[in-house]
């Protein structure tokens, strides 16, 4: 755990309350401390979903993790509901940016980009604004708006600019540089897509803190090359993603990569 994490200790006895104030931290700094993530794993399901914060936590970790996209959906989904019911409009925000990934991967596509525009217009830090508008970035690109899809990328990435934490706006670059390579190629720019690629892979990989994002760098890169024809590189790529996968225990990413 980082010297700078600022969370209460956690014990085998953490009360609900501190492990709830935790993970919320873990959340919004976007890590993932061996010490919350075993106390998340000794919950009972019906425990963790009565924390939203930590099945949040959870939720987000299965899916960027492990890509174990069912288990997730279902703690994502909770937490949202949770923040609704309570009026807490934070919790809200940092959950739907969570369950508009979810919307993507479960192929519900209009949904997300239903719920998505009412809360673009309330204020919010760059590095939030940026993660809903990958959101709308991996809906609209469900639904083969490409346009609208590269749109929003490059609106995720110019917000990042404005974003004051080094830390949360090279990850939040990682993460829309590597999905928008995708949108680069529907475009009709591989070029311009395999260099996006190449530079999520080049910053994940330029970091001991950014490993967990290596596999999904390196998958999305493969098929970058790819579709640029460049197949030995390609190949090559696309066997170290499947490596990296297995490394991460991440179950659809394996599957895709082979």
């Amino acid at each position: 755990t980082p010297a700078w994490y600022n969370a209460p200790t956690m014990t085998h006895h953490t009360p609900p309350n501190d492990l709830s104030r935790a993970a919320r931290a873990a959340l919004q700094q976007r890590r993932y401390p061996d010490e919350v993530l075993a106390h998340l794993d000794a919950l009972a399901e019906p425990e963790l979903l009565a924390l939203p914060w930590a099945a949040l936590l959870q939720g987000r970790r299965l899916c960027r993790l492990h890509s174990r996209f069912a288990e997730a959906t279902i703690l994502i989904d909770a937490a949202l509901a949770h923040f609704r019911a309570a009026g807490d409009g934070e919790g809200e925000l940092w959950a739907l940016a969570e369950w508009l990934v979810m919307r993507y991967h479960n192929g519900d596509f209009t949904a997300g980009l239903e719920e998505l525009f009412d809360a673009l217009a309330q204020p919010m830090r760059p590095y939030l604004r940026a993660e809903l508008l990958f959101g709308q970035f991996l809906c609209a690109i469900g639904l083969g708006n490409v346009r609208d899809a590269v749109a929003a990328g490059e609106a995720a990435l110019d917000a990042l600019e404005g974003e004051s934490d080094p830390w949360l706006q090279r990850i939040g670059r990682i993460q829309m540089q590597r999905n928008i390579a995708a949108g680069y190629h529907y475009y009709g720019e591989s070029r311009r897509s395999v260099a996006a690629a190449e530079q999520a892979a080049a910053l994940a990989h330029s970091h001991a803190d950014t490993a967990d994002m290596q596999p999904w760098c390196f998958y999305e890169l493969g098929l970058a090359r790819w579709r640029y024809g460049q197949l030995a590189a390609a190949t090559e790529t696309l066997d170290h993603a499947r490596r990296l996968a297995e490394q991460w225990q991440h179950r659809e990413l394996w599957r895709w990569a082979v």
